[in-house]
């Protein structure tokens, strides 16, 4: 009789590296929250990325994230800020491409 969680989202991909996409999420006395993504490869071999959560129920933002990641051949590198809340962290991944085949 009622509904307990739902998400619908929307996105658009030009398929040449630039994103942007919307999302909403509900859960019944969880989360209620609109994201936004928007990403691009204009400065190749970089993408630059942006992410934002905002939370309807506390009237704030949840998390932003800002991230820059550099693609080579086989390998990448990705720097991403996360903001929340009273706390801020800083994340480095590297990633190898082929390490595992089939």
């Amino acid at each position: 009789n009622r509904i307990d969680s739902s998400t619908a989202g929307i996105e658009f991909d030009d398929k040449q590296g630039n994103l942007a996409g919307a999302g909403y999420r509900m859960s019944r006395n969880d989360v209620e929250y609109f994201e936004g993504r928007l990403s691009t490869r204009l400065i190749k071999p970089l993408i630059l990325s942006y992410t934002s959560r905002y939370s309807f129920d506390r009237g704030d933002f949840l998390e932003t994230v800002y991230s820059a990641e550099y693609r080579h051949k086989c390998w990448s590198i990705n720097l991403a800020l996360h903001d929340r809340p009273g706390n801020q962290s800083v994340t480095v991944n590297f990633n190898l491409a082929g390490l595992t085949g089939k």
